[in-house]
């Protein structure tokens, strides 16, 4: 599904958990030919907000 020599961007979605300084958040990225550029970051309240985040935006989930 992921190779290193595509040509057509990826976007996906990368979940970092809350910390107690911190809040969870979605990192939106941009994967071309191997290189992973981010986007954007989003502030969540949990997984679950998470995969609707991912879905409106039509990221791949990548580690949730």
């Amino acid at each position: 599904m992921f190779y290193e020599n595509e040509i057509n961007p990826v976007i996906e979605a990368h979940y970092t958990n809350a910390s107690a300084r911190k809040p969870a958040t979605v990192a939106i990225t941009e994967r071309v030919l191997g290189d992973r550029q981010f986007k954007k970051l989003i502030a969540v309240t949990g997984k679950r907000q998470a995969r609707k985040i991912a879905a409106q935006l039509g990221a791949i989930p990548w580690n949730f």
